[in-house]
C-alpha cells in the first residue's frame, strides 16, 4: 500500500490521538509503525529483523500482539 503524505499525516494523527486517550495503546503504536513503513516503502536489509518483531503475533506478551496486529494492519489497509 503507498501512502501520499496527506493520507500518512492524517492517520498518524489519529493513531496518536486514541493513544493519548489510553484505547488500545499497545495497538495504536504499531499501526502508527506500520504506517510509517507503507509510507516510507520497502525495508532495507538491516531492518529486515526488526520487521519480523513487530509482525510478530505469537507472543504471549499480550502488548507484542497487540503491537503486531496494529502493524499488519495499518500495512494492509
Amino acid at each position: 500500500m503507498a501512502l501520499n503524505q496527506a493520507e500518512f499525516r492524517s492517520r498518524v494523527m489519529q493513531a496518536r490521538i486514541m493513544q493519548g486517550l489510553g484505547e488500545r495503546t499497545a495497538y495504536w503504536e504499531g499501526y502508527e509503525r506500520g504506517l510509517r513503513r507503507a509510507f516510507l516503502g520497502e525495508l532495507s536489509v538491516s531492518n529486515v529483523e526488526d520487521n519480523q518483531l513487530w509482525e510478530a503475533a505469537d507472543s504471549s506478551d499480550s502488548n507484542e500482539r497487540e503491537r503486531g496486529v496494529g502493524y499488519r494492519e495499518a500495512l494492509n489497509h
